[in-house]
């Protein structure tokens, strides 16, 4: 149990010194929008509760967080049904042929539903986040599955 514990530690301290080292002033952008239409997590948190993450983009949507809580007790695939579109309007990712819940993490009210997409050019990984710290909730993400 100490092992997993300072394994957790220093994955957790890693990230954190990854983050601070990529974004030091702490802006969450990192390296710009890649165009116009993508917009940093940060500039928009206050209007934006849910957000898509792929290909280290962290997406703004005008979804809340109870809209896709709702949907996803529907139907596990729904949510990805509303942000595929935007997606693919983006051109991230065009051509899909297959969606598949991977995994999904929950911490109060915020919450990271990670869809595999199969797709023309490959496979990729299409994370829906419900929170006001996408970044931080990421990272939350990851330290879990790495224990």
């Amino acid at each position: 149990m100490f092992k997993f514990h300072r394994i957790k530690q220093f994955l957790s301290n890693w990230l954190n010194e990854l983050a601070e080292f990529m974004d030091p002033d702490n802006t969450g952008n990192l390296f710009g929008p890649t165009n116009e239409l993508v917009i940093s997590g940060v500039e928009r948190s206050n209007m934006s509760e849910v957000f898509i993450h792929t290909i280290d983009l962290f997406i703004p949507t005008d979804l809340t967080k109870k809209e896709v809580l709702k949907m996803f007790r529907e139907d596990k695939l729904k949510p990805f049904k509303f942000v595929r579109e935007i997606i693919e309007d983006k051109g991230i990712v065009e051509g899909i042929k297959d969606v598949n819940l991977y995994d999904t993490l929950f911490k109060g009210r915020e919450f990271l539903l990670e869809y595999i997409v199969d797709f023309a050019k490959g496979r990729t990984a299409v994370k829906v986040i419900g929170s006001n710290n996408p970044r931080k909730m990421l990272e939350k993400y990851y330290i879990e599955k790495s224990i």
